[in-house]
């Protein structure tokens, strides 16, 4: 069976000095539950691996009860295959990055959150100023 390369994403870790998480101890973990090619991106929960299954649903289950029973901390977890998220960058907007004197964001939708609830909390878009694209779980988020 041939590997498949993921993307996981794990929300609440390092910030604001709440649930810190070593890096090297979450790649240790990562390798210990088989995934091979693991790394890590900055201090940010973001981790790169390798897997043969191609059973997403089973690999989020997986990482969030290995990250509570090592590290105690139940967190809310996403992955992505890289074909998936390199199809999701490929849907960018034309306008997304391209103002230097703009702010612009990707929010990835974590389950149990949805992409309604994130519309509720982000409200009526002021067209004049910010603009805003969804493409399944994530957004494209541009604002001064």
């Amino acid at each position: 069976m041939q590997l498949k390369r993921y993307v996981a994403l794990l929300r609440w870790i390092n910030v604001g000095g709440k649930n810190k998480l070593a890096m090297p101890q979450l790649k240790a973990l990562f390798e210990e539950l088989g995934f091979s090619d693991v790394s890590t991106y900055i201090n940010s929960g973001y981790l790169i691996f390798s897997s043969e299954s191609d059973d997403v649903p089973q690999l989020i289950s997986l990482c969030q009860t290995a990250i509570s029973e090592h590290f105690g901390l139940e967190l809310p977890v996403m992955v992505l295959s890289l074909k998936k998220l390199q199809g999701l960058v490929d849907t960018t907007p034309e306008w997304w990055d391209v103002a230097h004197d703009t702010i612009h964001y990707v929010i990835f939708v974590i389950p149990p959150m949805q992409a309604s609830q994130v519309m509720e909390v982000i409200g009526d878009i002021k067209p004049d100023y910010e603009k805003i694209a969804r493409c399944e779980e994530i957004f494209f988020w541009s604002a001064p």
